[in-house]
């Protein structure tokens, strides 16, 4: 369900950033957006969130010790 719910946002982000999301939506100057053009303010915005919805999905993961997760070697106790 993780997998599918990340998934899913990545296909809504692509088409917020391309077109035909970007065309509708972000793709005018005005309004100003703390002082930038909206259209930046859009992509900015975007790269924020998906910091967020990263940053969410790599707490929820699985443990990061779990023994030769991403080749990380993991020395035996019993030596």
């Amino acid at each position: 369900m993780r997998n599918l719910l990340f998934t899913a946002y990545v296909v809504l982000c692509l088409a917020a950033l391309i077109w035909p999301g970007y065309d509708w939506l972000g793709n005018r100057i005005e309004p100003y957006v703390l002082g930038v053009p909206f259209s930046l303010a859009w992509v900015v915005g975007w790269v924020v969130l998906t910091f967020v919805v990263l940053l969410i999905y790599h707490v929820t993961g699985a443990p990061s010790h779990e023994a030769g997760r991403f080749g990380d070697s993991v020395a035996s106790e019993e030596d």
